[in-house]
């Protein structure tokens, strides 16, 4: 692929408002991965059948979460934690919808080995006597 065919490559952008300002959401770049990683690591992502469960995820990890988009969005941890829930909830989802491909490789593949350890110790538990 020649340098003009990669320079017209398009990158996804999401465009939003937030907290008075107009963000445009790209996938992460390659420098922003190290960090970001490093702040969502240990976050057991709350799936259910068709959506995530940003609440709840906000809820149990809230500190990680504001780092990662902080990291994500190049904004300041005091600049994302003073957002407004549905501001920051809208930075999550483009945020995870832009780097989905990042999210299946590297984080749901923790999640299923979690599911799995979780399977065998429940059917250890129901197979045990009282």
């Amino acid at each position: 692929m020649s340098d003009d065919e990669l320079q017209r490559l398009e990158v996804p952008v999401v465009e939003l408002t937030v907290g008075g300002e107009r963000l445009e959401i790209r996938p992460l770049t390659v420098g922003q991965l190290p960090a970001f990683t490093r702040a969502i690591r240990g976050i057991e992502l709350l799936w259910t059948a068709e959506e995530l469960d940003v609440m709840a995820l906000v809820a149990d990890h809230g500190e990680a979460l504001i780092n990662a988009v902080a990291i994500a969005t190049c904004r300041p941890v005091v600049w994302v934690a003073g957002l407004g829930a549905d501001a920051f909830i809208a930075l999550v989802s483009a945020i995870l919808e832009l780097n989905a491909d990042f999210f299946v490789r590297r984080v749901l593949p923790g999640l299923t080995g979690a599911l799995e350890r979780l399977t065998t110790v429940m059917a250890g538990v129901t197979s045990s006597p009282p």
